[in-house]
């Protein structure tokens, strides 16, 4: 078989040796008693990924610098519609799961999804995540930011977002004690 065919049948596996290769690293980072949370161990797949290709690549020999390069860039936009679609929306899906559980239910009862969407539990989930990804610490019940350069990346997204006037830039803060209006 010609080796673009093999690309292409390993292009076309790749999704799924995605999911599988996720699941199996997470599994096992757990049983050793390392648990990096969903998304940074979806970026050491990433890692993982273009490891592989690379050496793959290399290997195969006689790979045209073009046809490294389209491996590259299209196991790579796999793996960034894995991360968006499956990763992170797997994480905000509470909007599709209620709509599943009411289709499938007939109705969601109001007291069990207070139960279970309890806010104190939402928060701790979310702070716990922030502190996986290193971006807050939590010392003494005091929440600062981890790494300070993460702040300092968000300089040039805010300059951005005013540049293309994006909605919700031109918020005001409001002094809760005067209820005056702040620039």
């Amino acid at each position: 078989m010609e080796r673009h065919w093999i690309a292409i049948l390993a292009l076309g596996a790749l999704p799924f040796v995605l999911v599988v290769v996720h699941g199996l690293l997470a599994r096992l980072l757990r049983l050793v008693g390392v648990d990096l949370g969903p998304q940074p161990t979806a970026i050491v797949i990433v890692l993982l990924l273009n490891v592989a290709l690379a050496i793959a690549l290399v290997a195969g020999g006689g790979t045209s610098f073009w046809d490294a390069g389209y491996v590259l860039v299209t196991a790579n936009a796999m793996w960034f519609v894995y991360f968006q679609v499956f990763v992170n929306l797997s994480l905000t899906s509470l909007h599709a799961r209620l709509v599943l559980q009411a289709l499938w239910r007939g109705s969601v009862d109001m007291q069990s999804l207070a139960e279970e969407y309890d806010s104190r539990m939402l928060l701790a989930t979310r702070l716990s995540r922030l502190q996986k990804l290193r971006q807050i610490a939590i010392a003494a019940g005091v929440i600062t930011l981890d790494w300070p350069y993460l702040l300092w990346l968000s300089y040039p997204i805010y300059w951005w977002r005013n540049l293309i006037g994006m909605e919700g830039e031109s918020l005001q803060l409001i002094d809760p004690q005067d209820r005056t209006t702040r620039p």
